[in-house]
């Protein structure tokens, strides 16, 4: 299991996978099967990984997992459970939070080239001027802004 980084707080937690897995492995633990209209198997990778590492982060404090769910506009709920969650993927890297009771919202991007053409979209003419064309901080200012999103969206 590549768990990269679990941190619990009071009442939540996040962690990071590295996915070294196969699909097989993966599905083994997944608890459900990676949809057929996902081709590329880096897609059903993290769908599964995600699957894996939420169900090990909420059974790590006894709770039972039963499945995810989406709503109708594709945010995941795990079924039959009141607990918040967020995931993200960036191949090879997934990562997941949840929280007992308050909405919770994580990202994660590798720093990237395809930045520096949505960034003039995206981020306010303050934080753009900042980043400099910096990879990194392009990609800081884009994960923030993303949690914020998934945290309140």
């Amino acid at each position: 299991m590549p768990l990269h980084k679990i941190e619990q707080y009071n009442q939540g937690g996040w962690g990071i996978w590295h996915i070294e897995e196969t699909e097989e492995e993966l599905a083994f633990d997944a608890f459900e099967q990676a949809p057929l209209e996902l081709v590329s198997t880096t897609k059903r990778l993290e769908w599964l990984t995600a699957r894996v590492l939420i169900r090990h982060l909420i059974e790590q404090n006894n709770f039972a997992y039963n499945g995810l769910i989406k709503d109708k506009f594709g945010k995941p709920f795990l079924r039959d459970l009141s607990l918040q969650i967020s995931l993200t993927h960036s191949f090879p890297f997934v990562a997941a939070q949840w929280h007992k009771m308050l909405p919770v919202g994580i990202d994660l991007e590798q720093p990237k080239e395809k930045l520096l053409k949505v960034g003039p979209r995206v981020l306010s003419a303050e934080e753009w001027k900042d980043a400099n064309s910096d990879q990194t901080k392009l990609c800081i200012y884009w994960c923030a802004k993303e949690a914020l999103y998934k945290n309140y969206g």
